[in-house]
């Protein structure tokens, strides 16, 4: 009923398919690990499960924002790969330029609206309990700006198939957040 072809699996092909797809859920992971590793941190160094929550529900909320701009720039892959295809570099530059330039003014348009609203937002939405995520949201949010670049670099990098490139920006953000904590 379902045939299926042996030989593919050693097909060099598929080892090159599945290198790729093991370095970018490699990549995904080492974010995944920088936003659940303050958690970790506010519990070792606190000994409260509400500083814990408060920081929880904040990154739930940026990691919401920035899957939003991974799927904005995933979206642009396809337009992309055909402009790479025609050999059409400039217009290639510019739609990453132009992407990168919108996803920025999108990330401080949310900063902005959050310091000028986000106290009275989060009380409405999940309750006046809940002011202490106010000041670990807006620290939070500043790392928007800096995960539109690594997202354009991840695209282009995964537009390239540049593996080790992808990898080294996967690994620089969460180097730079811990610098920056």
């Amino acid at each position: 009923f379902f045939r299926f072809d042996r030989s593919v699996l050693g097909s060099k092909a598929l080892r090159d398919f599945l290198g790729f797809g093991i370095t970018y859920f490699a990549t995904n992971l080492t974010f995944l690990i920088m936003w659940r590793i303050g958690e970790i941190m506010i519990r070792i160094t606190t000994k409260d499960n509400t500083e814990v929550a408060f920081f929880s529900i904040a990154v739930a909320i940026v990691m919401t924002f920035n899957a939003l701009f991974g799927q904005m720039v995933v979206m642009l892959l396809p337009t992309l790969a055909t402009f790479r295809t025609l050999k059409d570099e400039a217009r290639t530059e510019q739609w990453l330029g132009v992407s990168l330039q919108y996803l920025t003014i999108l990330a401080f348009y949310l900063q902005f609206g959050f310091f000028a609203f986000g106290r009275q937002l989060i009380e409405v939405t999940i309750g006046a309990d809940f002011g202490p995520v106010f000041p670990v949201l807006a620290l939070l949010l500043v790392t928007l700006i800096p995960m539109a670049v690594f997202r354009i670099a991840i695209t282009v990098s995964v537009l390239d198939r540049q593996l080790r490139r992808n990898l080294f920006f996967g690994l620089a953000a969460p180097a730079g957040y811990c610098a920056a904590a």
